[in-house]
């Protein structure tokens, strides 16, 4: 502990926070117990059903099998470190893909002592933990900043449990972590401005770092924020001299934090210029300055009462002491440092709150979003921790305007409750701060020891009953009932586990590089648990190659652009993909795409084989340029799949010395037809085919198109222009199918939504060929007013498919991704390209022959490289963006840190050394001036300000102050604690 204890007597420091510390872990376990005992009422786990499970739970088991996967190799002498791997996503970067849930986070590793079926136990423990740790960083802060022990204990558990904190740490574990990480950051900054040695600042912010650098983005401008207010304290007339040097300190500290996250941070910063979300998200429906009037209403409730609508991720929820802190902050008279700093600091972020803007910017400038709010409570749970000290020295007609106005808050929330005995415990915590402010004796005066902790106990007692009645509103079936959207306890393995795809796993063994696609529309990730190679990625952070890819391919399984279900069940964009078998369910009404042969039925599911499905490189005697490939519609597209590589910059490549290869253009066979159709039923929808206006009623409605369809040919469904803005509605989908087998689930978003509203356009297969389709069924089940330009039925012929794709794998590299690597021998009777059906990265190098050769992005998201006539030994290898880099800028930021360190450490033993060998030689004499010298630190240590700015001594420092002469005494007594 680096701060002094005003007011504590002889009781050691150290001795003072393992107390406070063993009062905050029993207090924390008993609420902690009342606060998540919905979850075992209703027999559930912590694990949200949507990204908790199939990203934060995903990645932990991932996470766990990984490293002891790296420890086992490295023990065993054969030491190695994936970079890629095919069964995570498509075959995505491993750190990029999986930063953003845990996988540099620190407290991930107690992941590593449980196994698979258990791994729904740590998941449990880890959320408990996160809160647990948010309110001890929280408490660390406080006693060092030199405030009392009880009103800490208070703001902690305000901290912890606010309403984001609720929300937001079961929904998302890892957004706890920014919580965590706060007030210690801003620590680091207070003893950097304090002119101490920031390693705090440095170490926090490389785990911030290591950890997400979403969140180190909003924490990086909170921590700045807080460092400017509070600069501005401690430094008041004297700023002008301090300016330059403490923000070089501050930014040099930071920046050495930085570098010690580097080997996370680089990379993953890297992967996000290059994401499918950034950049395509749309702005605010609103002024950027107004938020319409009811989020406001919503907003302000929020800030004293349950209010989980988290429109813009704004989620409050503060004891009512908050109230009670703000009226005081707002008082004119005795304003203290303390009261202007926090009331600056609470102004600024409030600004940020109110403000879409605010909301925009900290969201880094993607969209509105207001994630960063642990920020805010992190202030709010500050004011509590004030209104507690200062309302013991507030007059007696203070006091009672304060208890007036909790009693109307209480009055006015209760008037809005259906039954009189929702929420009791928010109520009694309104009701008991108000008569404890009543009752409250010795106005204007500092309570004695005994009535200030009563009190103080009293209105801790009344956070903690607000924080269990909060929480009640959440998870309770009397509230929300949050709870209802979490898995059921012990199930998390098994859900992953039971998708067909997995369940015939056993049946796909043995075979060389392959993908496998299936009726899993529901679930997602599971491939990376079972080291399965499957097509239904679902991460925050995807290539914006492979978004385009399936935009340009008009994909209906792309749900969102970083959530995909598979290909299409399209055979060409399924056999370009290496997606060999198909697997479904025993009692599925799925049929198997075009080419699929049922090799194998068991109870679990119905396996289907492709031969035509593509090994894992396949080579092209002809290629087109990638632009060219862009203008072709996508019928069109697919059908040049089979038939020509659609390279990046394909004619350098040309000129390079590959002049048998042709362009393209003129040599793709293209075979579909456009087929005429009529709407033969059509219920409670009115679609005006002239303008578009596409109005669907109340419960939905159902679109019935006619065809005449032809045999051994896919038939296609295009729709064309689907968009839902004007309809109110944000997001839907809708169905489109034959009417006899399962109908494709399709996702459509509206222009202003988070998730994107570029896709249009959605190039449907209602049949696989294996009979005459005729018919196609469009089903809307939301009912509003959309647009629908047009649609469009084509028929495919399947004839010349087998025989382009033999042409294709006749010359091919049947080979594996192993480790960071794809090794392999080819002939090529003329010259080639070679295409890998792995996602294409900057961090892919080739070699042909042992001498490097350019890689190139092939068929809009793949890679390859080309290939003179002959025979050729390749090797493709994977190291990911930016890696080597941020590990060579983490290591030499931690040899500086600990060289900073050792250097401090030898100088204060040197220094020790020196004042014991002079106080030996100067005898009685040394001792006796020494004693005068502490009796006067003593003395002035009394005078100072125990907090600057932040705590009780103001009227001592005043004193302080006019004693001492210079400006340079004037600057310690603010600065220094010691």
């Amino acid at each position: 502990m680096a701060g002094t204890y005003q007011s504590r007597g002889k009781q050691s420091e150290k001795g003072m926070f393992l107390r406070w510390f063993s009062i905050y872990t029993a207090l924390f376990l008993g609420l902690a117990f009342f606060v998540w005992q919905p979850f075992a009422k209703e027999n559930r786990s912590m694990i949200w059903g949507y990204d908790g499970l199939y990203q934060t739970y995903a990645t932990m088991v991932y996470y766990s099998n990984y490293w002891k996967n790296v420890l086992k190799n490295l023990f065993s002498g054969h030491p190695s470190l994936p970079m890629v791997d095919a069964s995570v996503g498509l075959g995505f970067d491993v750190f990029t893909s999986l930063n953003h849930y845990g996988f540099g986070d620190p407290l991930e590793t107690l992941s590593l002592f449980f196994s698979e079926e258990n791994m729904e136990i740590c998941y449990g423990i880890l959320v408990v933990l996160r809160y647990y740790l948010s309110g001890l960083s929280f408490g660390i802060y406080c006693l060092w900043m030199g405030k009392r022990e009880i009103p800490v204990l208070a703001g902690a558990f305000s901290y912890a449990f606010c309403g984001y904190a609720l929300y937001a740490g079961v929904r998302h574990p890892y957004f706890i972590n920014s919580m965590i990480y706060l007030p210690l950051m801003c620590l680091g900054a207070e003893q950097v401005l304090r002119k101490k040695r920031g390693y705090l600042l440095s170490v926090m912010t490389g785990i911030a770092a290591c950890s997400n650098f979403y969140f180190l983005y909003m924490l990086t401008i909170l921590t700045l924020l807080y460092a400017v207010t509070r600069f501005v304290v401690l430094y008041q007339e004297d700023w002008k001299e301090n300016l330059l040097g403490r923000f070089l300190a501050g930014c040099g500290w930071y920046l050495l934090g930085i570098g010690l996250g580097a080997v996370f941070l680089l990379p993953n910063i890297l992967a996000f210029f290059g994401n499918a979300r950034s950049g395509i998200v749309s702005g605010f429906d609103n002024t950027w300055f107004a938020y319409p009037s009811e989020f406001y209403w919503e907003m302000l409730k929020g800030y004293l009462f349950p209010e989980y609508s988290a429109r813009y991720w704004c989620v409050l929820g503060y004891p009512p002491m908050v109230l009670l802190g703000i009226l005081l902050l707002l008082r004119r008279k005795k304003k203290t440092q303390e009261a202007s700093w926090l009331g600056a600091w609470l102004l600024i972020l409030s600004l940020i709150l109110w403000i879409p803007l605010g909301g925009y910017v900290m969201n880094g400038f993607s969209y509105v979003s207001h994630r960063w709010i642990y920020g805010y409570s992190f202030c709010m749970a500050l004011v509590v921790v004030f209104s507690i000290e200062r309302m013991e020295t507030s007059v007696r007609a203070e006091r009672v305007f304060y208890a007036v106005i909790l009693l109307i808050g209480c009055l006015l929330y209760q008037a809005q409750q259906k039954n009189l005995t929702e929420l009791p415990g928010l109520l009694a915590a309104f009701a008991i701060s108000a008569a404890a402010l009543f009752l409250l004796p010795r106005a204007g005066k500092a309570l004695p020891k005994g009535r200030r902790a009563l009190f103080q106990s009293v209105m801790l007692g009344c956070v903690i009953a607000s924080a269990a009645s909060s929480s009640r509103a959440l998870y309770g079936r009397e509230g929300e009932f949050y709870t209802s959207e979490f898995q059921p306890s012990r199930t998390a393995w098994e859900n992953m586990s039971q998708p067909a795809e997995v369940q015939m796993r056993a049946e796909m063994a043995g075979s060389s590089f392959y993908r496998v696609e299936g009726d899993t529309i529901t679930h997602s990730n599971y491939g990376m648990l079972h080291q399965i190679n499957g097509t239904n990625p679902f991460f925050s952070i995807v290539s914006h190659d492979v978004y385009s890819y399936m935009k340009t391919m008009e994909n209906p399984d792309a749900k969102f652009p970083n959530w995909y279900n598979g290909m299409g069940d399209r055979a060409a964009m399924m056999s370009a993909a290496s997606v060999r078998y198909f697997a479904v369910k025993a009692d599925s009404s799925m049929e198997a795409p075009f080419g699929y042969e049922k090799v194998e039925e068991t109870e679990d599911g119905v396996l289907y084989e492709s031969p035509y499905a593509m090994p894992l490189g396949y080579t092209y005697s002809t290629i087109m340029d990638e632009e060219t490939w862009n203008t072709l519609p996508a019928i069109r597209k697919q059908q040049a799949l089979m038939q020509a590589a659609a390279v990046q910059s394909a004619r350098d490549g040309m000129e390079s010395g590959q002049d048998t290869k042709r362009d393209g253009r003129n040599d793709i066979l293209y075979e579909e037809t456009l087929l005429s159709h009529t709407v033969s039923s059509i219920e409670n929808i009115t679609w005006n085919t002239k303008t578009g206006e596409f109005t669907v009623g109340e419960g939905g409605g159902t679109l019935v198109l006619e065809f005449e369809g032809a045999e051994n040919a896919e038939t296609y469904v295009r729709v064309c222009g689907f968009d839902t803005d004007g309809s109110g509605q944000e997001l839907i989908y809708f169905f489109v199918g034959n009417g006899e087998s399962e109908a494709k689930k399709i996702y459509a978003a509206s222009d202003l939504s988070v998730w994107n509203g570029e896709f249009k356009d959605y190039l449907v297969a209602v049949g696989n060929g294996s009979r005459v389709c005729r018919k196609a069924e469009l089903r809307f089940p939301f009912a509003g007013k959309f647009h629908l330009k047009n649609l469009e039925v084509y028929s495919l012929p399947m004839a010349s498919y087998a025989s382009q794709a033999q042409e294709r794998k006749q010359e091919s590299l049947d080979t594996e991704l192993k480790g960071n690597r794809i090794e392999g021998t080819i002939s090529v009777s003329e010259d080639k390209f070679l295409c890998i059906s792995l996602p294409y990265s900057a961090g892919w190098s080739a070699k042909v022959d042992g001498e490097m050769v350019p890689v190139k992005r092939c068929n809009g998201m793949f890679f390859g490289v080309f290939l003179e006539k002959g025979n050729h030994m390749i090797t493709f290898s994977y190291r990911t963006p930016g890696i080597a880099a941020g590990a060579g800028l983490s290591l030499l930021s931690f040899f500086v840190l600990a060289g900073l360190w050792i250097w401090q450490v030898q100088g204060t033993k040197s220094r020790k050394n020196r004042m014991a060998s002079g106080s030996k030689s100067a005898g009685r004499r040394g001792v006796s001036r020494g004693r005068a010298k502490t009796a006067e630190s003593r003395q002035q240590g009394e005078t100072k300000d125990e907090s600057s700015g932040f705590g009780n001594g103001e009227k001592k420092r005043g004193r302080s102050r006019g004693r001492e002469g210079d400006r340079k005494q004037k600057i310690n007594s603010r600065i220094y604690e010691r």
